[in-house]
């Protein structure tokens, strides 16, 4: 089975943020402790982490307290 991330929109203690999340096929095997901000080495680099998080923000929100791993 293939190993895979994305960011994700996670609810924790009431705060939605962006996290990395990791998969081993479908399922959730990890996620980041702290939320992640958009960054890169170059402006190109930026715009794409901005568009992943724009990706994240499309998909269902996960509950930290709900991810089991």
């Amino acid at each position: 089975m293939s190993w895979s991330w994305n960011y994700r929109v996670v609810k924790r203690d009431d705060v939605f943020a962006i996290h990395e999340v990791y998969y081993k096929g479908d399922k959730i095997v990890a996620i980041s402790d702290d939320s992640i901000e958009p960054c890169g080495e170059s402006f190109d680099e930026l715009s794409n982490d901005v568009h992943l998080f724009t990706l994240a923000i499309k998909n269902p929100v996960l509950s930290y307290d709900d991810i089991e791993y």
